[in-house]
């Protein structure tokens, strides 16, 4: 429907692959959340900001891990 009204929607607080792929079927365009990329810290996230798109990956990734052992 919002494609149809020429409306773009972002799908907010995506955390799993199941959710990704539902979004994905219905050919949602913009997503984010806890999947890419978890709340960081102001450091972190300049950290983040300041690499190339591997070495942000591998941050990212890191700080993921880091979060689900809490």
């Amino acid at each position: 429907m919002a494609r149809e009204l020429g409306i773009h929607i972002i799908a907010e607080g995506v955390e799993t692959e199941n959710q990704l792929r539902v979004l994905n079927r219905y050919e949602c365009e913009f997503q984010q959340g806890f999947y890419y990329a978890p709340t960081m810290e102001l450091n972190v996230l300049m950290k983040v900001l300041g690499t190339k798109l591997e070495e942000s990956r591998t941050l990212v990734e890191t700080e993921k891990q880091k979060m689900e052992k809490r």
